[in-house]
């Protein structure tokens, strides 16, 4: 059986290095999970965080990859033999509060991406490597070549549906691979896909016979919606190497990755010439700009990008000394030789650089995550030996050849300088990794991440309860569980149902009433019209608009409002 460390959420002491006195954060709880299975045991992969969210009610939502039959979260058993994809939600103040686990039983299940929208919908991304599974004893599915999926629990784990895109004409298992997926407010997931196989997609609703990357849409009660397809094709390894993020306020998508050498990627008809890449699409799919760097020393853009409410764009990865991205010149201040190191840049709505930042290193040095946190933007990775940035007193050191250490680092989100830097020490000399980070509504961060022996934090040891690798989920932060003001205390929104999905000439927006302020955007975020309602659940005409997206928005004369999504066809 394994063997669990128990670390209950405590007040502990400072072990970072900080650039700002004035910016007092602690790690305020951890906790471990995992199973006993080795490494690529009978083709499972270690035990590693996937990705990580939060809701506005304060509840933290962790995806997973465990193995092992005595695999536990938090002490707590989940059935993951055979590397399950595992979905595990906290509360603020780390207490336990459910875990669901899914897949196939052959093992090397993927989960990609969690979401979450306003309503409570969680929603998951997950890549299943054999036919027969389900999810614990809701739902069993025995497609015989299916592989790409997006499902939707709500915020007490109780599954709510599953969807895959792929065609179920499939005589073999297809090359297809889910990239990354978004979700808006509303519970419209829109799911990345990198598509290799022919065949009829979407519910019958789209014919795909050429390779490329596509981003299938469906509601919030799983209704597929349409697909869009990008100027964008890759091949070899860089499926894996590509995420998203979507723009809530213009619907336009940011990609971003890393072009390996000796394979290829195509945006726009043209091919990416250099291993950093960032690329920006409208609602449609249409390509509105794409940048790169100057050198092939780079590792990409190896981090999810980030947004914030005015545009601006932030973007993480690694280079190394001599890079040029847009204008910003990376120095590496210990070394010249070609170690890779961090580098942060903030570019806004149009792909013009605004700042960046780079980390000088002394031993190749990633970058797993971005997430915003009120003015700043923190960046998270791993580091084998030196690392520095700009503004601080002294680097963080580890001995070369000991293993990975986790380092977190905070940059004003307007000027890129550094406000502090956090670590978590590995006495092991083993390798401890980021799998990725979140942030809620106080600015607290939440990292997910995999470790190897032990790791300490707060002065407290957790060690791995079996295997050679098992998860570690932290919160970096205050130990407030309150609701911020603003989210979900905030007054109810109006609702309204839109229907039909998609439409030609009129849209009904039923539980819309009469004195409310309808405003209509484009998929730029141009208003194309706005109106005071007349009547309960109005017709909205829609004939003259030219075929696209559009958000509908329904506001009060209290400031609250609701929003849905027109698909304008022909």
């Amino acid at each position: 059986m394994a063997h669990f460390f128990p670390f209950r959420p405590l007040l502990v002491p400072i072990l970072f290095l900080y650039a700002s006195a004035g910016f007092a954060q602690s790690w305020s709880w951890a906790l471990t999970g995992g199973g006993s299975a080795d490494a690529l045991f009978a083709g499972v992969g270690p035990d590693a965080v996937n990705d990580i969210t939060t809701d506005a009610h304060g509840h933290v939502y962790v995806l997973s990859t465990l193995s092992g039959a005595d695999a536990q979260v938090d002490g707590h058993p989940v059935p993951a033999e055979n590397g399950e994809v595992v979905l595990s939600s906290f509360r603020c103040d780390g207490s336990f509060r459910w875990s669901r686990a899914f897949g196939t039983p052959l093992g090397a299940d993927h989960g990609r991406s969690i979401r979450t929208d306003a309503e409570g919908g969680v929603y998951v991304a997950a890549w299943l490597a054999y036919n027969l599974g389900g999810v614990g004893t809701d739902t069993t599915w025995s497609w015989l070549y299916l592989s790409s999926f997006v499902m939707k629990f709500d915020s007490t784990g109780a599954f709510q549906w599953l969807r895959s895109p792929e065609p179920v004409t499939f005589a073999a298992m297809p090359q297809n691979y889910p990239m990354d997926m978004d979700v808006d407010a509303e519970g419209n997931s829109y799911f990345l896909c990198d598509i290799k196989d022919p065949g009829t997609y979407g519910d019958g609703a789209a014919v795909i016979d050429q390779p490329g990357v596509h981003i299938f849409t469906y509601d919030r009660n799983g209704v597929f919606l349409e697909d869009i397809a990008l100027p964008m094709a890759v091949d070899g390894p860089h499926a894996r190497s590509v995420s998203m993020r979507r723009d809530p306020a213009t619907g336009r998508f940011v990609l971003c990755g890393y072009r390996f050498i000796g394979y290829g990627v195509v945006i726009g008809g043209q091919p990416v010439m250099h291993p950093m890449y960032v690329a920006s699409f409208d609602a449609q799919g249409g390509l509105l700009w794409e940048r790169e760097n100057t050198s092939a020393f780079a590792n990409g853009f190896t981090a999810r990008p980030a947004i914030d409410a005015q545009g601006g764009i932030y973007l993480a990865g690694s280079s190394s000394h001599g890079d040029d991205f847009l204008g910003y010149a990376f120095v590496n201040t210990i070394t010249t030789m070609g170690h890779v190191g961090p580098l942060v840049v903030k570019l806004n709505a149009a792909g013009e650089l605004q700042w960046g930042i780079n980390g000088s290193t002394d031993a190749a040095t990633s970058v797993t995550s971005v997430a915003l946190s009120g003015n700043d933007v923190v960046v998270s990775g791993q580091y084998p030996g030196m690392l520095s940035f700009p503004g601080a007193d002294r680097p963080l050191a580890h001995a070369l050849d000991q293993g990975l250490d986790i380092f977190t680092a905070r940059f004003s989100r307007q000027t890129g300088a550094l406000q502090r830097i956090d670590t978590i020490p590995s006495p092991s000399g083993m390798d401890e990794e980021v799998g990725a980070t979140a942030t809620d509504g106080h600015g607290d961060l939440y990292l997910g991440a995999s470790f190897a022996g032990s790791v300490t934090i707060g002065g407290q040891q957790l060690h791995t309860s079996g295997g050679d690798q098992d998860i570690l989920v932290a919160k970096l932060g205050t130990n407030s569980c309150t609701v911020p003001t603003g989210l979900a205390d905030a007054a109810p929104r109006p609702t309204f149902r839109l229907f039909p999905v998609p439409a030609t000439d009129h849209v009904t927006l039923q539980g819309a009433r009469a004195g409310q302020r309808l405003v209509l955007c484009d998929a730029l975020g141009r208003t194309v019209r706005e109106e005071v309602l007349r009547t309960d659940d109005p017709v909205l005409d829609i004939g003259a608009l030219t075929p696209g997206t559009y958000l509908v928005q329904v506001a009060t004369g209290l400031g609250t409002q609701a929003a849905a999504r027109i698909l304008k066809k022909p």
